[in-house]
């Protein structure tokens, strides 16, 4: 099984992904689900922060 904090990071850097990627479109629809999702993995990301810390 994959390390948290590990997990956080690439979850991290997915919501980056989105994010760029909700600025190059021009659709607003398309904007808005693309942020949804980048927010959606920075939630998740958290989440996995949380377990190391507790873990600790």
């Amino acid at each position: 099984m994959s390390d948290p904090k590990h997990l956080a990071q690439i979850k991290n850097q997915l919501a980056d992904k989105y994010e760029h990627l909700a600025t190059l479109t021009s659709s607003t629809p398309k904007r808005r689900q693309l942020h949804r999702r980048a927010a959606k993995l920075r939630r998740q990301a958290v989440e996995f922060e949380r377990r190391v810390a507790q873990a600790k």
